[in-house]
């Protein structure tokens, strides 16, 4: 079975009975689309409906906790106790309200950030989103997460007369909240209440729908997602889907037979196809012949082998472009797209910082020595430079000035590891029996500090300043 795939006459057949079986397949998908769209469409109007029933019992539910914290926060002796940070009472009151109105969860913020919370004396550092929250909305409302559990929360100001606290109240967003919620609807649904939005992923097994919820700190929503797998719903439609299938079946094997007699007349100039893109890729030149059976495999192997032979001469084409020529040291562009490339995944607190290192007095030198043993120079002095601790990258900028892209945790540690006097770079260069000084002028500036410029413009700046004010490093 494996030889017979090997022909290309074999996967033409396929393909051609494919092409004409189009027309049994197109059927018999209309059939399946027609079924799918209407079972989608009711089970989407379920949803909606067990959605927006959810919503009018959330939104009752938010009026009840805000109506019993606006009485508790009007309560002249709850008041009366948050003013004088009477703990003990205010523990009691909430409790007693607590568990009368059967709420979940209790807890009063003082104006210093403190919470006290019902059947807890002492107080207790509450979430720093929920103290945001109020600090900006007295009257905030919405999905909160406490202990690892969402909750649906509601606040009211606490006034004795001037702002005192915040009474907040909430309702836990628990399994049998859900479970209950699953209830109401009249297909199997499954609910839950998720908070990052990557946890709402339909497939092709099941059909989702999400509804936002209001976030009590303003930043982080909340989702009620709704759960039903397609499977339950295409049940009773199986029996019909199986009798299309045996007919579509049936019909394409009859094409394909058909496909093959066409398909044998087929594979000889393909063939002779790839043989010539073979040659083609080798040499530039091609010749007509058949000489294999595997055709199809051939011709994906041959035009292979061609776009990776092209794709290595763009690779050293690459190369070139990004070398100095003159010193072998990679130039501006390659400086560039390390740059760009540390910029990009430079996830530590370290700075990155670019400098301009000129070699002084660089002209001077070049007609003592001459072109190519000044170009040695640069190239020494620039190989140097790049073994500096912290250095990620070096090039060639211009004839006298070699860049350099290096990590520092901040200016003082730049120059500690970046003195020009104290640099290994700067001691005398020996070329064709001559020792040459050298003597560095840099300029240097942080990647971030340079947003209206690039940054080894930035740099070369800083080095033209420090030139100007005859200094070694600017």
């Amino acid at each position: 079975m494996t030889d017979i795939f090997r022909f290309l006459r074999t996967k033409l057949t396929v393909a051609f009975g494919g092409v004409l079986g189009l027309v049994l397949v197109a059927m018999a998908g209309l059939v399946l689309f027609a079924v799918r769209t209407n079972v989608e469409a009711r089970v989407n109007a379920e949803l909606s409906a067990t959605a927006a029933v959810y919503e009018e019992l959330w939104s009752i539910n938010e009026r009840q906790l805000s109506d019993n914290a606006e009485v508790l926060a009007r309560d002249f002796g709850f008041r009366e106790a948050v003013a004088t940070n009477d703990v003990a009472t205010i523990a009691s009151a909430l409790e007693s309200l607590r568990d009368r109105m059967e709420i979940d969860r209790a807890f009063l913020i003082l104006t210093n950030g403190k919470g006290i919370e019902a059947d807890k004396y002492e107080t207790f550092d509450p979430p720093l989103p929920a103290i945001a929250a109020i600090q900006e909305n007295a009257r905030r409302h919405g999905v909160a997460q406490i202990d690892d559990n969402e909750y649906q929360l509601v606040s009211a100001p606490v006034r004795a007369p001037d702002l005192v606290g915040w009474v907040i109240f909430g309702s836990l967003l628990d399994e049998n909240e859900m479970a209950q919620l699953e209830t109401l609807s009249s297909i199997p649904i499954s609910a839950r209440i998720v908070t990052d939005p990557a946890d709402i992923k339909p497939s092709a097994t099941s059909m989702v729908s999400s509804t936002e919820l209001v976030s009590f700190s303003g930043t982080r929503p909340a989702y009620l997602v709704l759960d039903y797998p397609i499977a339950l719903a295409l049940a009773s439609y199986r029996s019909m889907f199986t009798a299309v299938m045996i007919t579509g079946a049936a019909g394409l094997v009859i094409l394909l037979i058909c496909a093959w007699l066409i398909a044998r007349s087929v594979t000889r100039p393909i063939s002779a196809l790839e043989q010539a893109a073979r040659q083609f890729g080798d040499t530039g030149n091609f010749e007509l012949e058949i000489t294999s059976r595997d055709e199809i495999g051939r011709l994906a192997k041959s035009f292979s082998e061609m776009a990776d032979q092209v794709a290595e001469r763009a690779e050293r084409i690459r190369l070139l472009s990004m070398t100095d020529t003159e010193t072998d040291l990679p130039n501006r562009r390659s400086l560039e797209e390390a740059i760009e490339r540390e910029t990009a995944g430079n996830q530590t607190s370290d700075d990155l910082y670019v400098a301009a290192v000129h070699i002084n007095r660089f002209a001077k030198i070049r007609g003592v020595i001459g072109f190519v043993a000044a170009n040695d120079l640069v190239s020494i002095v620039g190989h140097r430079l790049g073994k500096v601790d912290g250095v990620l990258a070096h090039a060639r900028l211009t004839t006298d000035t070699i860049g350099l892209l290096m990590r520092a945790r901040d200016d003082r540690d730049f120059l500690r590891r970046f003195d020009p006097e104290k640099l290994d770079a700067s001691e005398p260069v020996e070329i064709e029996s001559e020792t040459v000084d050298i003597q560095l002028t840099l300029g240097a500036t942080a990647c971030r500090r340079s947003p209206d410029m690039s940054p080894i413009d930035a740099a070369a700046s800083a080095f033209f300043q420090a030139r100007k004010k005859r200094v070694s490093i600017a």
